[in-house]
């Protein structure tokens, strides 16, 4: 499978699921989107995940405005989140280089809406190992899945650099075995 063996770290905190994000958006405070994206680029951040949460109104718009928010004081590379296609499109364009695509999973009506966009702006895409049973108990499953994925994804055209799977981890508060699971699952998705 994909070849990529080195972590990112991915800072998620500019998601309006939080309630200073959303107050930022709703109140246009710049100051406090750049604040939380130069904290998290201080504290090692690779990317900067990007999220405007499907409750807002104009989803796209809103990510427009945080990814200019972010570029007045970072280049940083930014992860666009959403599953809505067209957001997807107006944050990769408005995020310039580099950005990756979070997510895609092995659910045909998701990336058959959102593999065209990852090729044609030649992003990274996020793949989740999960399909329309939900997130999978097993390691078993996750590796299943992965390699679905992954065989859709490069027999459509991108490159394993492109690539990147998060194995997902279930509750592990309610479900301690889960642990094992994904721990047990990840170097069999890298190799």
């Amino acid at each position: 499978m994909a070849k990529n063996s080195h972590m990112i770290i991915i800072g998620e905190r500019i998601n309006a699921s939080r309630q200073a994000i959303e107050r930022a958006l709703e109140q246009k405070d710049e100051a406090a989107v750049q604040k939380e994206a130069k904290r998290q680029i201080e504290r090692g951040a690779d990317y900067l995940d990007v999220n405007c949460g499907l409750s807002r109104k104009d989803e796209e718009r809103d990510m427009e405005w945080l990814i200019q928010a972010i570029r007045k004081v970072s280049d940083i590379p930014l992860c666009i989140d959403s599953p809505n296609p067209a957001c997807l499109e107006k944050g990769i364009r408005a995020g310039g280089r580099n950005c990756l695509i979070n997510s895609i999973t092995a659910e045909e009506s998701r990336y058959k809406k959102i593999l065209p966009l990852a090729l044609e702006q030649n992003c990274g895409i996020i793949a989740l190992t999960m399909d329309e049973s939900g997130i999978p108990h097993t390691a078993s499953d996750r590796v299943t899945i992965a390699h679905k994925i992954y065989t859709i994804l490069r027999s459509e055209g991108p490159s394993d650099d492109n690539i990147y799977f998060d194995p997902l981890a279930r509750p592990i508060a309610s479900e301690p075995r889960q642990a094992r699971e994904l721990i047990s699952a990840i170097p069999r998705i890298k190799g």
